[in-house]
């Protein structure tokens, strides 16, 4: 996509307003080739405005920064969630008597034991 951007003289600021109809918003290659296409034409479709307020309130002390999460650790933190949220968690417990296992120790103290 972002070579067909390229080749159409595109700048990453016009890319940031298209939107898109992928997983999440996301920008297809059609959505770029509908947006050259519009382009062209001089029709302007829906775009999406750019804005550089975070989409969550956080609160901020003082010596604090805050950077935008990347795409890998979006859906790592995500895939966290899932797995304490979505997926069962399952235990095993295995119970047993070791009664007879000490009693034989106890009788074969004498013969395994340094004397």
């Amino acid at each position: 996509m972002k070579n067909i951007a390229k080749e159409e003289g595109i700048a990453v600021a016009e890319l940031e307003t298209i939107s898109g109809t992928g997983l999440e918003g996301r920008v297809t290659k059609k959505d770029i080739l509908s947006y050259v296409q519009n382009r062209k034409l001089g029709v302007t479709v829906n775009q999406r405005s750019v804005s550089s307020a975070p989409l969550v309130p956080a609160s901020i002390n003082a010596g604090d920064e805050i950077i935008q999460m990347d795409r890998m650790r979006k859906m790592i933190a995500e895939r966290m969630v899932d797995s304490k949220t979505d997926f069962p968690a399952r235990y095993f417990i295995r119970r047993s008597r070791c009664d007879q296992h000490r009693f034989l120790a106890q009788q074969n103290e004498r013969r395994f034991s340094k004397t």
